[in-house]
C-alpha cells in the first residue's frame, strides 16, 4: 500500500486575520429620470450640509429570519433518473390534484433602478400533479450538475411544503396539513380609502443558513381594485408580511407583532399604509456648478432594501414612497468626483422640494515601489484599499501598474476617506503604504511602498529509518495579507492552500 504523508507548512511571511466585507455593486446604464419643466435656480434650491451618518447594524431577526428551520436531506432510494412519491393528508388519505414542481432557486441580480431587495427566481425543471392515488413521478431526469434541486408542493386547501436537497433516485413522500384561509383589506391610514395593487410577501419561516433555500412556506399576493387580498392554505401560527406599493412606504410586520393565524376560526388581517414622501434632488459639481448626469443615487429605506435612481441630463432625480425620518442618501460612481454620503431629514414639509447635492472633485496619490534593496520595480500591480467599517478593503481590480522608475499615480480617491495602497509583483511578497486621508482636489505625494522578494521553502520527507519517500503530497497554507483585505475574485492576498509532491529523492521546493 502506498504511503501518504501530509506535511502542512505555514508560510509565516504574511499576516493573518478574519474579516467581514460589505460591498456595493456598480450598475449598468439605464434611462435616467428627466424633468425639463423644473426651472428652479440655484438660489431657490435648498442646499443640505453633509452630516455624519449614524451607524446601525442589520438585525436579521427583524426580517423574520430564523435558524431553527435549516434544510435537511429527505427520501429513500428509488429508481435511477426518477423522483417519485406519494402525497397524503394527516389521516393517511391520498391527496388528489396537488401541484408538484422540481426547481432550483436562482438569485436575481438587483434591479438597476427603483426599489431593491434580495430576490430569488424559480428555475422550474419539471412539474406534475398527484393522481387519484396521491402518487406523482418525474421520470427521465439526468444527473444533476451543481446544487441539489428543490421540490415544492401546493394545493388550495393545504399548507404548501418545500423540501430541499432533492435529486434523481429519490422517493420523496409528503404528508400535508389542511391550512387556513386568510383574508384582509389594505387602506390608506389618512384617507381610509382602499389601496389597489399592494404586494404582500407573506412568510411563515425561513432559514438564514442559505438564502437560495430560504422558503419554508411563502405566498405572494396582491390586493384587488377594492384593496382586498386572500391567502389560501396558510399555516397556523405567526406570519411575517412585507407590504409594498410604489407610492407608499415599504412596511414590514415581523413575528414580534403577532400576526397569528388560528385554527377553527375566521382569520382576517387588515393593514394600513402611509403614503410616502416624494424626494427630489439635484446633483451638481462643486467646482463647475454644472449638473451631473447618470450619477447613481441610493437611498437606504428599510433593512436589506434600498431605493436607487439615476440623475437625468439636468442632474435631477426623483424617488416616490420615501419613508419619513432621517434617511441616508449616497451618491456614487461619478467619474472625477468623490462619492457623497448625506443624512437627509425627510418630512412632509420637504416633499417635492428639490434638494441640491454638491460633489467635490476626487483626490489623487503618487508613490514609488521598490524592492528591499531600494531598486525600483517596474510592472507591479497597484491596488487601492479604502476604509470600510473596521478594515481596509481593496477595490475590485488593480488600478494601474508601476512605470520603469517604479512610480505610479492613482485617481478617484474620495474626500476625507482613509486609504492605503498595496503593490504586488510576481516572485515578490505584497507590500502596502502607510495610511493616509485623501483631500478633494489635492495630490498625496509622500507615499513609499517596499516589497521584498518572496521566501523559498525547501525540504525532504523520509520514513522512520531515514529513507526518502517520493510522491508525498505536501500542502502549504499561506495566510491572508494582514495590512489590507483583498476580496474574493482577486487571487493574491487571500488565504491560500496549494499542494506539491516530493521528487524521487523525497525533496520539495
Amino acid at each position: 500500500m502506498e504511503k501518504l504523508i501530509i506535511a502542512i507548512l505555514i508560510l509565516a511571511v504574511l499576516g493573518g486575520g478574519t474579516y467581514i466585507a460589505i460591498q456595493f455593486s456598480s450598475i449598468a446604464d439605464e434611462e435616467p429620470y428627466q424633468d425639463e419643466t423644473d426651472t428652479l435656480s440655484d438660489e431657490e434650491m435648498p442646499t443640505v450640509k453633509p452630516t455624519p451618518p449614524e451607524e446601525k447594524g442589520y438585525d436579521p431577526e427583524a426580517m423574520g429570519v430564523s435558524d431553527d428551520n435549516s434544510p435537511s436531506p429527505v427520501a429513500e432510494v428509488g429508481p435511477e433518473h426518477t423522483v417519485s412519491g406519494k402525497i397524503t393528508d394527516i389521516d393517511g388519505r391520498p391527496v388528489v390534484g396537488a401541484e408538484i414542481r422540481l426547481l432550483r432557486y436562482v438569485h436575481r441580480p438587483a434591479a438597476k433602478i427603483g426599489r431593491q431587495k434580495v430576490v430569488f427566481d424559480e428555475d422550474v425543471k419539471a412539474k406534475t400533479s398527484s393522481g387519484a392515488d396521491g402518487t406523482y413521478e418525474f421520470a427521465g431526469l439526468e444527473a444533476i450538475a451543481g446544487p441539489y434541486l428543490t421540490l415544492t408542493l401546493t394545493h388550495p386547501r393545504y399548507i404548501s411544503v418545500i423540501k430541499d436537497k432533492v435529486g434523481p433516485g429519490m422517493v420523496v413522500n409528503f404528508q400535508i396539513t389542511e391550512g387556513a384561509l386568510v383574508k384582509g383589506n389594505v387602506t390608506d391610514v389618512d384617507t381610509r380609502k382602499s389601496i389597489a395593487n399592494v404586494r404582500l410577501d407573506v412568510n411563515y419561516k425561513r432559514s438564514s443558513a442559505n438564502l437560495h433555500e430560504y422558503h419554508r412556506w411563502r405566498q405572494v399576493v396582491h390586493t384587488d381594485s377594492k384593496g382586498n387580498y386572500e391567502i389560501q392554505g396558510s399555516p397556523y401560527g405567526d406570519l411575517t408580511i412585507l407590504l409594498e406599493h410604489p407610492d407608499y412606504t415599504r412596511t414590514f410586520i415581523g413575528r414580534q407583532q403577532k400576526l397569528t393565524v388560528r385554527q377553527g376560526q375566521p382569520n382576517k388581517l387588515d393593514f394600513e399604509l402611509k403614503r410616502g414622501i416624494v424626494l427630489e434632488g439635484l446633483v451638481v459639481a462643486a467646482d463647475t456648478k454644472q449638473p451631473i448626469q447618470k450619477a447613481d443615487v441610493v437611498l437606504r429605506d428599510v433593512i436589506m432594501a434600498a431605493n436607487r435612481q439615476r440623475t437625468g441630463v439636468f442632474g435631477k432625480f426623483r424617488m416616490n414612497g420615501v419613508k419619513r425620518g432621517a434617511r441616508q442618501v449616497e451618491i456614487r460612481d461619478v467619474d472625477g468626483y468623490t462619492d457623497y454620503l448625506e443624512t437627509v431629514d425627510v418630512t412632509d414639509e420637504t416633499s417635492g422640494k428639490p434638494v441640491k447635492f454638491s460633489l467635490l472633485p476626487r483626490a489623487t496619490a503618487t508613490a514609488m515601489v521598490v524592492d528591499d534593496s531600494g531598486n525600483p520595480i517596474e510592472g507591479a500591480d497597484i491596488y487601492v484599499a479604502g476604509m470600510k467599517a473596521l478594515f481596509m478593503m481593496v477595490r475590485n481590480t488593480p488600478e494601474t501598474r508601476t512605470a520603469a522608475d517604479g512610480s505610479f499615480t492613482v485617481t478617484n480617491l474620495n474626500d476625507k476617506t482613509t486609504y492605503a495602497i498595496a503593490a504586488y509583483a510576481p516572485g515578490m511578497t505584497i507590500g502596502a503604504s502607510s495610511r493616509f486621508e485623501a483631500v478633494s482636489g489635492e495630490e498625496t505625494t509622500d507615499l513609499f511602498i517596499q516589497i521584498p522578494k518572496g521566501a523559498s521553502l525547501q525540504g525532504r520527507v523520509v520514513d522512520d529509518v531515514g529513507v526518502p519517500i517520493s510522491g508525498v503530497h505536501v500542502s502549504v497554507e499561506q495566510p491572508p495579507f494582514a495590512d489590507v483585505w483583498f476580496p474574493p475574485g482577486i487571487a493574491i492576498g487571500q488565504k491560500n492552500t496549494f499542494t506539491l509532491s516530493t521528487d524521487d529523492n523525497g525533496d520539495f521546493t
